[in-house]
């Protein structure tokens, strides 16, 4: 189930990324759709980091091991890493952009859950 949501949030963000890639080429507003694909890139690895991590907690769980962190200080740290990306190149790149992109994955994991429930119960 984790790897089917995972995959499905996985399509969406990399059409979302070739759109973002598409409006920094052809339009002008780049700095915006580039500071939107600095920002999904990021949150993209930090879901598949979190995936990874919650299928190890799993499987830690289930052989009765401790479980291992579910890496939110490597989260912080990559988020922090966009924000201080963004300081260095503020002729190239925006703020709000890059948080709306390192949040849009979170976004699509929580609209895909809900989708997923009521295709379930239906």
């Amino acid at each position: 189930m984790l790897d089917t949501i995972i995959k499905r949030i996985q399509n969406q963000l990399f059409i979302l990324v070739a759109c973002y890639a598409l409006g920094a080429i052809w339009t002008k507003y780049e700095g915006w759709f580039f500071s939107l694909l600095v920002g999904t890139a990021a949150g993209w690895y930090s879901i598949r980091l979190l995936a990874r991590r919650v299928r190890k907690v799993g499987e830690a769980v289930a052989e009765g091991r401790r479980p291992p962190s579910l890496g939110t200080m490597i989260r912080f740290a990559l988020a922090i890493a966009v924000a201080l990306l963004v300081s260095r190149y503020p002729q190239h790149l925006s703020v709000v952009p890059a948080v709306i992109g390192l949040s849009t994955p979170y976004i699509l994991l929580v609209v895909n859950h809900f989708l997923h429930n009521d295709q379930s119960a239906a």
